[in-house]
């Protein structure tokens, strides 16, 4: 976040979310909304800065000014949706800085006890799992069956002067009720051998 915090600044903006100082009113809010709105065009882990930092002040500005967030920013409302409920959903304390784990990968730990929570997030910066490494180490906590794994090729995998064969991987999740994804999910992805 460039220079949007000063000494004496009301919003501080730090790795993993937002710090209020004082009970600022709704013009000073609207204003470091907007300033914040403005700084959102970083990539990478300056990005899920942003992330925390936005979304933290989103939910600060419905519960005390009841905003719609959707009145004070100008971006993509289901975006904006999905990052105000991780940042309602994981606890600062459980929060890990970009760099160990990216803002999206917390998302997976929606609906898990602050201790999955926890333990996944923690499990996700030793490992640095990809985020469909903890999609699945998450339905498992939840208790969802193991998916089939299926693979299908053409012919059988062997190196020659084209290269790797490319293999098809299909995960089914019997019992999935997860967000938007209809009950019996397939992920299906393609992986070189």
């Amino acid at each position: 976040m460039t220079d949007l915090v000063t000494a004496g600044s009301t919003f501080e903006y730090t790795p993993t979310g937002l710090i209020v100082h004082g009970t600022p009113g709704r013009d000073e809010w609207l204003k470091a909304t907007e300033n914040l709105m403005l700084d959102g065009d970083q990539i990478d882990a300056l990005q899920d800065m942003w992330r925390w930092n936005v979304g933290d002040m989103l939910v600060y500005g419905e519960g005390r000014f009841g905003e719609e967030y959707a009145q004070a920013v100008g971006y993509e409302k289901q975006t904006v949706r999905n990052i105000i409920t991780v940042c309602r959903q994981i606890s600062k304390p459980r929060r890990r800085r970009p760099d160990e784990v990216r803002f999206w990968k917390h998302y997976e730990c929606i609906g898990l006890t602050p201790d999955q929570q926890d333990a996944l997030l923690e499990r996700a910066a030793a490992e640095n799992l990809t985020k469909m490494e903890i999609r699945a180490e998450q339905r498992l906590l939840r208790g969802v069956e193991p998916p089939r794994v299926y693979t299908v090729q053409g012919k059988a995998p062997f190196k020659d002067v084209h290269g790797p064969k490319n293999v098809l991987v299909i995960e089914y999740w019997p019992d999935t009720e997860q967000g938007n994804l209809p009950k019996g999910f397939v992920n299906i992805t393609i992986k070189e051998q």
